[in-house]
């Protein structure tokens, strides 16, 4: 399946962030995270009657929290 230039760029920001931060898989609060970055998302989710600042907030709990972190010296890569 072949994804958008945007969709393509939020997934590998995910990847990246979720690499960043240990997680040895990106899900999709790591993808949710990602499209929040982008304006376009943000303002479609305002217009829902999201609060996008607050999911972001809670979001970032979640991945610091919640989301195990891999052991050792060796991380491998997150998968999607």
């Amino acid at each position: 399946m072949k994804l958008s230039a945007d969709l393509e760029i939020c997934v590998s920001v995910a990847l990246t962030q979720a690499g960043e931060k240990g997680h040895r898989f990106a899900g999709p609060e790591h993808l949710l995270h990602a499209l929040l970055m982008d304006e376009d998302v943000a303002n479609t989710v305002r217009h829902a009657g999201g609060d996008v600042a607050k999911l972001k907030k809670e979001l970032e709990r979640y991945l610091e929290e919640e989301v195990e972190v891999q052991q050792g010296e060796r991380q491998i890569p997150p998968l999607p």
